[in-house]
């Protein structure tokens, strides 16, 4: 929540640099204490990172020792484009030897962290790698039995449709539009930017979502209700995608900022 608060207050502006890396060594911060690493493991992930650190900074060096002959090629090739002129052999050429090149880097660099990743993944204990799996980042760890990332279950959905089963007939009939359009507000408050969205196609969607909830038993209700309330957010979510452990290893782990952190746990723990 406190994340998409901050997000939300600068929705119309980029987000300052330093309120981003803060969000971000405290994501890293949570996932380190919800992993608890052993000794060993802190300094082999410190080694893997620095050398990350290292790989990403060869990276930098390398475009930029290519950045002057990829900036004349381009500007060429755009020079050329405005005035829509056919590309000339030679032009041509040299567009194929700097994408051949930049893609050569990219693939260098990419393998190096990939296999950084799996290093790092081959030393984690199954329950850690399970907990990473399921980790989403978060300011403010939920209680629970992990401690380490925000909490997938709608709680606060599954009680609003609760009271709405629990709701009398005749209080329902009587509030019942209110409560939609409430809803689909609060929907169309949360729902991702530039996404078209249909309030008469939700009020009636939503509707019918309480109404269909109503006439389920409470067995249905006990056993499907975060079905329920997954059809009450409707599609406007975005779904999460699985990500391979190694791309969350090499997000978290090995990002640059875990390098002061897990230091500062090394010197706590001596």
């Amino acid at each position: 929540m406190i994340i998409f608060m901050i997000t939300l207050f600068y929705s119309q502006m980029e987000i300052p640099l330093e309120i981003k890396q803060l969000q971000r060594e405290i994501q890293i911060i949570n996932l380190v204490n919800g992993l608890e690493l052993s000794d060993y493991q802190i300094t082999y992930i410190l080694d893997m990172a620095q050398e990350t650190e290292n790989v990403r900074d060869g990276f930098q060096r390398e475009i930029g020792k290519n950045t002057k002959d990829f900036v004349e090629v381009l500007t060429q090739l755009k020079e050329n484009n405005l005035a829509n002129k056919d590309i000339s052999a030679e032009l041509g050429r040299n567009v194929h030897i700097i994408e051949i090149r930049a893609q050569q880097l990219r693939s260098q660099y990419i393998e190096s962290l990939e296999r950084m990743s799996r290093e790092v993944e081959a030393i984690l204990d199954p329950h850690q790698l399970y907990q990473l799996e399921h980790y989403i980042p978060c300011l403010i760890t939920p209680p629970g039995e992990s401690k380490i990332g925000q909490s997938k279950n709608p709680v606060g959905i599954i009680k609003q449709l609760a009271r709405i089963r629990q709701m009398p007939g005749w209080l329902y009939e009587a509030r019942k539009y209110d409560i939609v359009e409430k809803t689909v507000q609060k929907i169309k408050h949360h729902m991702p930017r530039n996404v078209e969205f249909n309030a008469k196609n939700e009020q009636k969607r939503i509707l019918d979502v309480f109404d269909k909830l109503r006439s389920v038993s409470d067995i249905d209700f006990a056993l499907n209700k975060e079905n329920y309330a997954g059809r009450l957010k409707g599609e406007y979510f975005v779904k999460e995608v699985p990500l391979d452990l190694s791309l969350k290893i090499e997000k978290f782990l090995l990002d640059p900022l875990v390098i002061p952190i897990l230091e500062e746990k090394t010197r706590v723990e001596q």
